[in-house]
């Protein structure tokens, strides 16, 4: 028994792991079928247009591919949580993670096919896009506190200004849950995306500013204050002269520069599909290492 708990808890990290990355897969699949229009791809579920096989377009096979990761997903999702009850019983914080994973992951699937079936229903998309990106953060916490990297934990006992340090982050956390479902409002709202051709405003006097283009420029606002909460981060980071934790603050603040770049782009170019994938991507990766480093910074570091 004790050897196969051994073996479970070196192959649980893998697998919380690659549950990350096919959840992220499939979120990022969603986003590019928003982006491109492709919602209904398949307007009936779950086959597409009445066939396991959809016709040999690009829109439906976009959406398909979407509810094939999604389902892979899944399937992931599912062994993740048998290992971890079988590893660590019933009352831990990795068997209550994974519940709320999986608890995601059936509302996800829930919401997918009835946005669907709802011919696009803009709050249900938006609230399909919402719980998506929680199923990431909450899969990212389960593969930071499983993967314990030691290089966060080198120096920590002696520098206090992380325990200050780590509030930030969980903010900065919290800030770009909200930029990014801001960013998929714009996107559900017609007419909202191009709705501010100019830069940094919107072009036009705050007086004749209509609804659309103050959701526009709410989304940029939020952007704004994730990348002041950033430079902050990143000057704080500095100070305190961990290595390692300094590299990941670079690259979260490299990830964060590329997403506002795109998101420029979006506007100047006329929200060309490439452009829009992108930025969707690099958000989401942006996402991710914020909540990887957070865990860390969360579980495992010493009390004062």
């Amino acid at each position: 028994m004790e050897l196969r708990n051994l073996e479970l808890s070196r192959l649980f990290p893998i697998i919380a792991f690659a549950t990350l990355l096919t959840a992220m897969t499939a979120v990022v699949m969603g986003g590019v079928v928003r982006v491109t229009g492709s919602g209904l791809g398949c307007p009936d579920w779950p086959l597409c247009h009445g066939s396991v096989i959809p016709p040999w377009e690009l829109s439906p096979w976009l959406e398909y591919t979407h509810r094939l990761s999604a389902a892979v997903s899944g399937i992931f999702t599912f062994i993740m949580t048998i290992v971890a009850f079988k590893l660590y019983g019933r009352l831990n914080i990795y068997t209550y993670l994974v519940l709320l994973a999986s608890i995601l992951l059936m509302i996800q699937a829930i919401l997918g096919a009835y946005t669907v079936l709802s011919e696009l229903r803009p709050i249900i998309a938006l609230i399909h896009t919402a719980v998506g990106t929680s199923l990431i953060g909450v899969l990212t916490i389960i593969a930071a506190i499983t993967l314990k990297p030691t290089w966060i934990q080198q120096g920590v006992s002696v520098n206090s200004q992380l325990h200050r340090f780590k509030y930030l982050m969980a903010v900065l956390g919290v800030a770009t849950f909200i930029l990014i479902i801001s960013g998929a409002y714009v996107t559900r709202t017609e007419g909202a995306p191009l709705a501010c051709a100019g830069m940094p405003f919107c072009g036009i006097s705050i007086g004749n500013m209509v609804e659309i283009q103050w959701i526009h420029m709410i989304h940029r606002s939020i952007g704004l204050a994730v990348g002041i909460l950033m430079c902050v981060i990143l000057v704080r980071s500095i100070s305190m002269q961990h290595a390692s934790i300094i590299a990941a603050i670079c690259l979260m603040t490299t990830l964060l520069a590329i997403q506002i770049g795109l998101g420029i782009g979006n506007v100047m170019l006329g929200l060309p599909m490439a452009v829009r994938a992108m930025h969707l991507v690099t958000g989401m990766m942006f996402f991710t290492v914020v909540m990887f480093l957070t865990a860390n910074l969360w579980h495992d570091m010493p009390k004062t």
